[in-house]
């Protein structure tokens, strides 16, 4: 068994049971949870716990999908990763405030700047991929984004990688439905008093900020071990020295990679 199979019952617990299981306990303290009339069971037997574990996990994947459709593409695709990009531009002004200002205006302009992470794992996915492509007419963006093929060599080559990298995942899936529990706390009747109020609403913004974290952690964390799983060894290592320093030679273009890395393996054969 490997360590990604022996984790995927605490992926399922954090991910779906856990909000799910809040979700139920609040359904069934405003009375809109309840057993039909007539069963011959209560909430507190063994047959109550079963039908509450299994409400609690269809729960949870419907939490799931709405937070899902709610908060990863609108919030965190397109407000806290660009900003995290914007981080490593390099601005001439100099002042917190001034760079902030600028980082905000990419966001808004939405910008999508690389950093030298994703950079590096979108130019070893090309050269993955070369052999396999070449005479299809096919490119690497045509197969799989680059965080996708990641995750995939990952599972691969390091389980234990993958363990860590989907407990960071589940962790940020359990914050994502937390903050769409938050929300309906907040507007399901009876509306909470003022002091109840502003305690959700920090639950709230503290949940959406580990929400955006774990999930970034996840993606950098991916990116590493798939950089670190793919070094190359023996005659790859040679080819791979070779072609990097013609890369950098062309001034760092991306989609001279391939050409690089074929003409590193000619030379070396010709040697």
């Amino acid at each position: 068994m490997k360590p990604g199979d022996a984790f995927l019952g605490v992926i399922d617990f954090f991910s779906t049971l856990v909000p799910g299981a809040v979700a139920a306990f609040l359904l069934l303290n405003q009375d809109l949870l309840s057993l039909p009339s007539g069963w011959p069971l209560k909430w507190a037997s063994t047959e109550g716990w079963a039908v509450f574990v299994v409400s609690a996990y269809l729960l949870g994947h419907g939490i799931a999908a709405a937070s899902s459709l709610l908060l990863d593409g609108p919030v965190y695709d397109r407000i806290y990763v660009r900003w995290k990009r914007t981080k490593y531009v390099r601005w001439p002004m100099k002042g917190r405030a001034n760079v902030c200002r600028e980082r905000a205006k990419l966001v808004w302009r939405k910008s999508d700047p690389d950093y030298p992470l994703l950079t590096v794992s979108k130019v070893l996915k090309r050269l993955q991929l070369f052999d396999l492509l070449d005479g299809t007419g096919q490119s690497s963006k045509d197969v799989s984004n680059t965080l996708t093929w990641a995750q995939s060599i990952v599972r691969l080559k390091s389980p234990a990688g993958a363990t860590e990298i989907e407990s960071l995942q589940a962790q940020s899936k359990m914050f994502r439905s937390i903050v769409v529990i938050v929300v309906a706390m907040i507007a399901w009747p009876p509306f909470p008093t003022w002091s109840r109020f502003v305690i959700l609403v920090l639950f709230f913004c503290l949940s959406l900020w580990r929400f955006c974290k774990l999930r970034w952690e996840a993606s950098q964390r991916t990116y590493e071990y798939f950089i670190g799983s793919a070094i190359p060894t023996d005659s790859r290592a040679e080819v791979a020295r070779l072609a990097y320093s013609y890369w950098q030679e062309r001034g760092n273009l991306d989609e001279a990679a391939r050409q690089d890395w074929s003409r590193a393996k000619r030379e070396l054969k010709g040697s």
